[in-house]
């Protein structure tokens, strides 16, 4: 009941007129600032001496009952420091049209502070709960793309290893790289560095290496270039077009050497009889103990260069830097058509895929 008197009462009750809140600010000058409060507060700087003065903001309250309806009337004009004057010649006449005042007049009529206006506050709720908000919603995309990403990565996986294992046994070497290249990528994307991983990067590079192997050996094409030697321009054109970026594969004793590993090849050529020196410089052979190389390794490596020495005597072979890598895998290392010879029995070339393949980060699979 009360309330509802009170609402029928403010329907005849009629709107007070908003009361003007003036201020007199003295300055350290002597000046005295005068003006309308406004809903906010003020900074002023006097014009004279450039002093700041605060100006608090009207009263938020509402007036007393018993205070005045109509209050005084606030100045009727601001004062000025130096008010201008109109000249005693042109008094009484009339202007059609208003002259421009000059600067010196202009700045004699400016106010005589300046309002600074009031800075808000940088850090509020408002803008907390909005870059809250953004957080939230980037922070979200971003693990739903990332979960994403990877239900494929792992759908890939599946798919590409299984596809790449079968074209190994098809001996589709070209479809085998490109399979194993996918899931790679697919492992990649998953960030796992296990043994799994390690063996589809192995079979990858052997893939490749048997898809671009060199279409004859180390010891044809030093043949070959011995028959040409008499012409090394026609011998560089001729391996560049037929040998290089090639990948060759060995399966004997290195020494480690100052600038890398040197493979043994106790051959000569031509009839010169000249001497071979085959030389891989590449990181996947820094953990290789020289015991180990010279019992004999399987390795291979992509062919740069074969070119005589400077006295003519020595054929030096070269291999792209860190394109030397230790053979792995079994199911790849039958398709090469090398078993030992008189170096080891198959068995011992089994142990020693094994032994390769664990520095390389393959475990070996354990049969009960």
């Amino acid at each position: 009941m009360p309330a509802w008197l009170n609402k029928a009462s403010n329907v005849f009750r009629r709107n007070t007129p908003e009361v003007e809140h003036p201020f007199a600010v003295p300055c350290e000058c002597g000046l005295v600032h005068r003006g309308m409060r406004r809903n906010r507060h003020q900074k002023i700087v006097c014009r004279e001496c450039g002093a700041t003065r605060f100006v608090l903001p009207k009263d938020v309250y509402p007036a007393p009952k018993n205070r005045p309806a109509e209050p005084a009337a606030p100045p009727a004009a601001l004062p000025v420091l130096n008010p201008t004057k109109e000249p005693a010649g042109r008094r009484g006449k009339s202007v059609g049209r208003p002259e421009k005042p000059s600067p010196k007049a202009a700045r004699d009529a400016a106010p005589e502070f300046f309002v600074v206006p009031a800075s808000g506050r940088l850090v509020t709720p408002f803008r907390i709960v909005v870059v809250s908000i953004a957080a939230v919603a980037l922070i979200t995309t971003y693990l739903t793309v990332q979960k994403v990403r990877r239900d494929a990565a792992t759908t890939a996986l599946r798919e590409s290893t299984d596809a790449a294992w079968a074209a190994v046994k098809n001996r589709d070497w070209r479809t085998a790289s490109e399979q194993f290249e996918l899931a790679t990528a697919a492992v990649t994307t998953l960030g796992r560095r296990d043994s799994t991983a390690r063996r589809l990067e192995s079979g990858l590079r052997e893939s490749r290496t048997i898809d671009q192997l060199s279409p004859k050996s180390l010891l044809e094409i030093l043949a070959e270039a011995d028959a040409t030697s008499a012409d090394a321009d026609k011998w560089k054109r001729q391996f560049q077009t037929h040998y290089e970026g090639r990948w060759l594969v060995f399966d004997g004793p290195v020494d480690r050497k100052q600038n890398g590993w040197q493979v043994s090849f106790p051959v000569t050529v031509g009839k010169r009889n000249r001497i071979v020196r085959v030389l891989i410089d590449s990181a996947a052979f820094d953990d290789l103990k020289e015991s180990d190389g010279e019992q004999g390794v399987i390795l291979a490596a992509r062919l740069a260069g074969c070119e005589l020495s400077d006295n003519k005597n020595v054929w030096n072979v070269t291999f792209e830097p860190d394109s030397g890598f230790l053979w792995s895998l079994p199911e790849t290392f039958d398709a090469l058509g090398i078993d030992g010879g008189e170096f080891r029995s198959p068995d011992q070339t089994k142990d020693l895929l094994t032994r390769q393949a664990e520095q390389n980060g393959i475990l070996s699979e354990v049969t009960p």
